[in-house]
């Protein structure tokens, strides 16, 4: 299995807000496949958040969001 890497920290703000609404309409696709039975691996929704969830990380620590 090959593993995609979108590596989320070198791209720019922009960047990562069109990655993110990218990704939220590909989980709403999923989700509508999903309840109409049609999906396969239902593994990809989980896998859908997640790639949102290092992209919102991402865009939270170019705008200086993060405390460390």
């Amino acid at each position: 299995m090959v593993k995609k890497t979108d590596n989320f920290a070198q791209k720019s703000a922009a960047e990562l807000k069109e990655a993110v609404k990218n990704l939220r309409e590909e989980l709403m696709k999923l989700r509508l496949d999903h309840s109409k039975r049609q999906l396969a691996k239902t593994k990809d929704l989980t896998n859908k958040r997640k790639e949102i969830a290092k992209a919102l990380t991402a865009l939270g620590q170019k705008k200086g969001g993060s405390s460390k």
